[in-house]
């Protein structure tokens, strides 16, 4: 960081704005990724959590933010992520940032597995790699069918050309992604990390497995 400076004197404070602009910022290391200008963040009740706030992230930098808790560090750190919204000053990120944020307290469904919890982590490659599965099980179905000695009746198909496109499409955006050996590399980070079993359910998990 830059600086993370307080200035003084309110006058003026607009309801928060957002801006993601691309340019200088986007990633090179040494250009600016985040900013905070006049930030102001007050709790429902009143207390004021950050009071004025101007700061400025570069690229590659690691920054820690220390202070004592309830003085606004996870607070800060949704506001540069965006997730916290309500707030007045001005919040910007370049353009074609992506931003990954573990809260403190993370959300868990408690119906479905760790695993399943976890893999919502990476919505994008499992949703990859289930479309493909499902795309592969139509294609199955559709070969078994139309070797299959024909019966009275007619049930319509899923065209196979449409199918085998759809493979294909899928098999460019799994590679682009790299993720087609995700299972196992999901289940590699849980281990090392000592997370609880895969197939547990998070209901039956202590405060400090849940996190």
């Amino acid at each position: 960081a830059r600086q993370f400076a307080k200035r003084s004197g309110k006058g003026g404070k607009k309801r928060g704005t957002e801006q993601a602009t691309r340019g200088p910022g986007s990633g090179s290391p040494g250009q600016f990724i985040a900013r905070l200008e006049r930030v102001h963040k007050a709790l429902p009740g009143g207390r004021v959590l950050l009071d004025d706030v101007s700061l400025q992230l570069l690229a590659g930098a690691k920054v820690g933010v220390i202070g004592p808790n309830g003085a606004g560090k996870s607070t800060l750190l949704r506001l540069l992520a965006g997730v916290d919204t309500e707030y007045d000053g001005q919040v910007w990120r370049a353009g074609g940032l992506r931003i990954g944020m573990l809260d403190q307290e993370p959300s868990i469904d408690d119906d479905r597995s760790v695993i399943d919890n976890v893999m919502d982590g990476v919505p994008e490659q499992r949703d990859a790699l289930a479309a493909f599965a499902r795309v592969n099980a139509q294609i199955e179905a559709v070969a078994a069918a139309s070797s299959a000695p024909a019966v009275a009746g007619f049930t319509e198909e899923p065209d196979l050309d449409e199918l085998i496109s759809e493979q294909a499409v899928l098999t460019e955006k799994i590679d682009a992604l790299g993720c087609w050996n995700l299972d196992v590399h999901i289940k590699t980070a849980m281990s090392a990390l000592n997370c609880p079993p895969a197939e547990a359910m998070p209901d039956v998990l202590s405060g400090g497995q849940r996190r």
